[in-house]
Parts: C-alpha cells; structure tokens; sequence
C-alpha cells in the first residue's frame, strides 16, 4: 500500500519538526505542544487504519494502552511541577512514541506467507 507508506513519512516528518523547538520555548509550552502533536499523531494513524475500535481489541491490549495512558498523564503532570526536568520530557517523548508504535503494530498489515 503505497499510500501507507506516505502516512508513515508524513507523520515521522512532523514528528522530528515538533521537536526542534527554538530554545526561547518554555518547557511548559514544550509539553502542550507534544502533547497537541500526539493527539494528531494518533488521529491520523487511527484515521490511516479505518477509525478502528479499540475496545474490540483483545483484553490485554487494551490494558497496554491504558497503561501507557496513564503514565503519559502521570508524566505530563509531573512535568506541571518540574518544568526543566530534561528526563521527564525525554520519557514522555518515549512514552507517547510507545503508544504510537502499539497502536501502528496492531493495525499494520501482516506480510502472509504462501
């Protein structure tokens, strides 16, 4: 599926530009915007795949999901308090990432063997 991969560019594009914010950018601002970012993010992967149902997935991953929700919750408020704290941005950053990739393995075409 040509147009998949297109997606994918798309949203890796936009995912390393959000992150070269200029240094006069509050790390309170950093974290609005990537948290706006994910939420695009997820969108479009989930619109790529058809708007799927994610309560139509099987229990355990859905308890992934909700897990790596609450951590990005848990991380972003965190970061409410400590603003300058570099390894918080650096686990939201991965912690969004995570869901992400989930939500792309899930839905990803499989390669069949013959």
């Amino acid at each position: 599926l040509p147009w998949a991969a297109s997606i994918v560019a798309a949203v890796l594009l936009t995912w390393f530009s959000v992150y070269q914010v200029p240094s006069s950018t509050s790390n309170d601002q950093l974290v609005v915007s990537m948290s706006e970012e994910f939420s695009q993010q997820k969108k479009l992967i989930l619109t790529s795949f058809g708007q799927p149902d994610l309560t139509q997935l099987p229990v355990e991953i859905q308890q992934q999901l909700v897990q790596l929700t609450n951590a990005r919750v848990a991380i972003e408020n965190a970061l409410k308090n400590d603003q300058t704290n570099t390894e918080l941005l650096n686990l939201l950053r991965w912690t969004q990432q995570q869901e992400l990739d989930l939500i792309q393995q899930l839905y990803s075409p499989q390669w069949q063997t013959i």
